[in-house]
């Protein structure tokens, strides 16, 4: 009856044990993903407070660049009045000169690219079209 009571006296012993460890180990691992969550969390902070950062620095460069805009437009603005007032003639928004190609009469070319014009000797007149639905 000793002998029972002891076998189950170890039994009941290594149970405990392999218990205890299995908690430890279970334990362990939670504590471990906490840390690390804990840590990802304090580097997201960091990220999200660098983002605060850069995105107040280029709203500060957009409103700088706004206002320079505004002040350019203001002072184009009061050239256009001193130009009326001077009795000036307004500047025509002319495109960029393109580059000319000299033809003799007999040829009938037309510019392959919008940015190349051709000049022949024939004059040419332009009408104005009315665009209609």
């Amino acid at each position: 009856m000793a002998r029972q009571r002891a076998a189950q006296m170890e039994r009941t012993m290594r149970w405990w044990s392999e218990c205890t460890a299995s908690w430890r180990q279970k334990w362990s691992t939670v504590r471990n993903e906490r840390n690390r969550a804990r840590e990802e969390g304090h580097s997201l902070r960091i990220a999200l407070t660098e983002a605060k950062e850069e995105n107040k620095q280029l709203l500060s460069a957009k409103r700088a660049v706004e206002s320079e805009i505004s002040r350019m437009k203001a002072r184009m603005h009061l050239l256009q009045k001193e130009r009326i007032a001077n009795r000036m003639p307004p500047e025509m928004n002319s495109p960029p000169e393109t580059p000319s190609i000299m033809l003799d009469e007999e040829c009938q070319a037309r510019p392959e690219y919008m940015h190349a014009s051709t000049i022949t000797d024939q004059p040419v007149c332009i009408t104005p079209i009315a665009l209609t639905k």
